[in-house]
């Protein structure tokens, strides 16, 4: 009886976990304490939560995926490009005369004659009166030996700008070419009471007067923009073209009186009366237009002397409404007829 008290005593003890020392094979431990432990063990901080791995980032980049569904993402602004000139989407509008224009003046320039006759015809379809791209084809055309169509350019130009000189000048010196004086004079004429100071016109205007044996009044003309010595030595050189070698050599002389250091003049002057026959050009047929490639160029002369533009000896710019440059002994202020 003793021994079954004991062992259900044991048992009791076992079980509730009370301490009893002593009694063997019984565990000692004390109430609320870990079990081997005397000390309160501190308290663990909490784990933090794992952040997506190096994978699920991957897949939450490819787009359709559930994660890159799921990922929540700001909308997309697409930037306004109307305010950029140099954009692709930027507004230019319908085409305009200037813009073929300018794409007739550069073909024009690089020698592609087709593309820019079709430019400035588009140009002109647009804005008919158009005065640049109208004068840009009639001197194409006149160029290109084309000089019915290239007068009746020059005419539709002159007749929309009446005020305009280039415009009346290019025409009267189209008329020239075609052998129509008279109206070439005319045309001329107008172009000098515009503007009356410009050298080029009246320089124009004597030529075609020596053309038709109006002396006197193309001397008026050069004498208007020339000095004296000059005004007679271009006389000179316009009828010694013509083969008038006496009236030539009587300007020439007078130009050699009124300044003795005109060498031009001398030069000229000395083969005239020698007999020798002076390098002259073709008057018979006046130039045409060279185009928009000759301004800022200076106004050659004659292959063995060199003609003064003014007591300076200062050359002229080459004007845009001159042609060729001149051959001979023409000098640099009497531009041929263009």
């Amino acid at each position: 009886m003793k021994l079954q008290s004991l062992t259900s005593w044991a048992l009791v003890v076992a079980v509730t976990g009370c301490a009893v020392p002593g009694i063997p094979g019984v565990p000692y431990r004390m109430a609320g304490k870990p079990q081997g432990s005397t000390q309160i063990a501190k308290k663990a901080p909490p784990a933090k939560a794992a952040g997506p791995s190096w994978t699920e980032k991957f897949t939450a980049m490819i787009p359709g995926s559930k994660s890159s569904a799921s990922k929540k993402t700001m909308p997309s602004v697409t930037p306004d490009r109307s305010n950029d000139p140099i954009s692709i989407g930027y507004p230019t509008g319908p085409p305009t005369a200037e813009l073929f224009l300018s794409m007739a003046h550069l073909s024009d320039r690089g020698g592609n004659i087709d593309h820019a006759r079709s430019m400035y015809r588009q140009a002109l379809a647009l804005q008919s009166d158009n005065l640049e791209a109208l004068l840009g084809l009639a001197r194409l055309e006149d160029r290109e030996g084309r000089l019915g169509e290239a007068l009746k350019l020059y005419q539709q130009a002159a007749a929309a700008h009446p005020q305009n000189a280039k415009a009346l000048n290019d025409l009267g010196l189209c008329y020239a070419r075609s052998g129509q004086f008279p109206a070439s004079v005319r045309s001329l004429d107008q172009a000098v009471r515009l503007q009356p100071e410009k050298a080029l016109y009246r320089n124009n205007i004597a030529k075609v007067l020596t053309q038709v044996d109006r002396v006197d009044e193309a001397l008026a003309h050069l004498s208007k923009v020339h000095q004296p010595a000059i005004a007679q030595y271009n006389m000179g050189v316009l009828l010694e073209q013509r083969g008038k070698t006496v009236q030539a050599i009587h300007f020439l002389t007078a130009a050699s009186h009124i300044d003795p250091q005109l060498q031009p003049a001398h030069a000229l002057l000395a083969e005239l009366r020698g007999g020798v026959p002076a390098a002259t050009t073709n008057d018979s047929v006046l130039p045409t237009p060279m185009g928009h490639t000759n301004h800022g160029q200076s106004m050659a002369v004659g292959p063995r002397y060199s003609s003064p533009t003014t007591s300076q000896q200062q050359a002229q710019p080459f004007p845009a409404e001159t042609a060729q440059v001149p051959q001979g002994y023409s000098p640099v202020t009497l531009p041929p007829i263009r």
